[in-house]
């Protein structure tokens, strides 16, 4: 399967879902997603700041910019039990974003405290799962 883009309308952040992260990708050091359709959920989440997607919260970014999202309930949304999807800023501005599912705090993939933060106060996580995470293991 090919890298697909995902155009966004209205939305600044357009998206590529890579194909080597794909399911059915024959690379074997790269994480891959359960399916297409958690992938771009799990990026529209991460881009509005919110599950249902609607406009007023700020997009979930690190320090660096860099998106990172979870579906409700920590689903699993890669095929290793990822819980995340981390979408690391392009470094062009007109590339398009693209991401991965991921073990936060693992393989230095750290979320910032600030994020931390915004998901404690949004009351979807608290200070136990922010130790659970730290510590590289899923929710």
């Amino acid at each position: 399967m090919p890298n697909i883009p995902y155009d966004r309308p209205g939305r600044q952040r357009q998206y590529l879902s890579i194909q080597k992260h794909h399911r059915t990708s024959r690379k074997k050091n790269a994480s891959k997603w359960e399916s297409v359709i958690k992938e771009k959920e799990n990026f529209d989440i991460a881009d509005f700041g919110n599950f249902s997607k609607t406009l007023g919260n700020q997009s979930w970014e690190d320090d660096n910019q860099n998106l990172w999202g979870f579906l409700p309930d920590f689903e699993v949304v890669g095929t290793r039990g990822e819980q995340f999807g981390f979408f690391p800023k392009p470094t062009n501005t007109h590339d398009r974003w693209h991401g991965y599912p991921i073990i936060p705090f693992k393989g230095g993939h750290n979320i910032s405290s600030n994020l931390l933060e915004v998901w404690i106060d949004q009351e979807l996580i608290d200070s136990d799962d922010v130790s659970t995470l730290m510590g590289g293991k899923i929710l």
